[in-house]
């Protein structure tokens, strides 16, 4: 590869580096994450990427008592379509009324169309 161009007056972007990891460290992460993605690749990359922060940064014994409540504390936060939750028949009202409301926009077009 060649050296980058270097232009008087002008810095390099540098990576933002948070955590302070060493080039070592940082290289373990690349790797980390792109194994991470092919493992799950339909989680967001951003979010693996704090997961592993986490999981680096914060010491085994606080880690294992996150890993514990999550297991036996329950969550608070439900999806909309989720019957516990209490957006759920608001969620099922609008899912409803916009069916409905197609429908209806289509009966006009149709109608419209064939008096035209």
């Amino acid at each position: 590869m060649s050296a980058p161009l270097a232009v008087p007056g002008l810095e390099r972007k540098k990576e933002p580096n948070p955590f302070n990891y060493t080039e070592d460290q940082k290289t373990e992460r690349k790797l980390a994450l792109k194994t991470m993605k092919e493992l799950w690749p339909t989680v967001n990359d951003l979010w693996m990427e704090w997961v592993y922060d986490l999981c680096k940064n914060t010491p085994e014994d606080k880690l294992k008592v996150i890993m514990e409540n999550c297991d036996t504390i329950p969550t608070r936060h439900f999806t909309a379509n989720d019957p516990r939750s209490e957006l759920y028949e608001e969620a099922q009202r609008q899912q409803v009324e916009s069916v409905d409301s197609w429908k209806q926009r289509k009966k006009n077009y149709v109608h419209n169309s064939k008096t035209q």
